[in-house]
């Protein structure tokens, strides 16, 4: 079921470590094997490209300023090995989380909770990454996206960045997809070095969705 990304998302903020105008490296990688590839240049490559610093959603500023340890600059890989039971296991994770949470449009401001009973994109995508970061996967690998739907609908997910590329874990299904692959008009992106810090996706695109 689809959850709008609350009214505030896109909401102007600027704090100093925007100011720093910290940038991802990116990280060109053949993708796995076996899935059906866009022949579109901006699609050729594993990982989700970045470019200058921008504005952070200011609900997630104010997600940061009530739970700062979800937003601490951890010293870890920026990217997950896998292998095909890790991967087994993030799919059962977003499955259980995506069936422990009612989709639900915040009805006042945008405010973003960890572990809801009712929620939107938004607390899934910050629910999921404090779950896998439970479980011991690190911290910059695990990076909240704003995105759009095919129709146009504001929307946010977890990208996990694994030895095998981006993946996508979003409560409109138990499936991860490659980021190419998931849907979705890409927006900005956390930066892996500091999760206060996002940067805007370079060249976004929009991608099929394979059902």
């Amino acid at each position: 079921m689809m959850v709008k990304v609350g009214k505030n998302l896109g909401s102007l903020f600027v704090s100093s470590v925007i100011a720093l105008g910290l940038t991802a490296v990116q990280v060109a990688a053949a993708g796995p094997a076996g899935l059906a590839r866009n022949a579109d240049p901006d699609l050729s490559t594993s990982r989700i490209a970045t470019s200058q610093a921008t504005l952070a959603p200011f609900a997630h500023v104010r997600f940061c300023l009530k739970s700062p340890q979800e937003c601490a600059v951890v010293d870890a890989p920026p990217l997950a090995t896998v292998d095909s039971a890790k991967m087994d296991d993030l799919k059962a994770l977003n499955a259980r989380i995506n069936a422990a949470i009612i989709p639900a449009n915040d009805t006042g401001p945008d405010v973003w909770s960890l572990w809801p009973q009712s929620g939107d994109c938004e607390d899934y995508a910050i629910t999921k990454r404090a779950a896998l970061i439970a479980a011991g996967w690190p911290a910059p690998a695990l990076r909240l996206a704003v995105t759009r739907t095919l129709t146009g609908e504001g929307h946010a997910v977890l990208v996990v960045s694994t030895t095998d590329g981006d993946w996508v874990l979003d409560n409109r299904t138990d499936d991860i997809r490659d980021w190419r692959e998931a849907g979705l008009q890409w927006l900005k992106i956390q930066s892996s070095e500091d999760p206060r810090v996002w940067l805007a996706v370079a060249k976004p695109v929009l991608a099929p969705l394979i059902m």
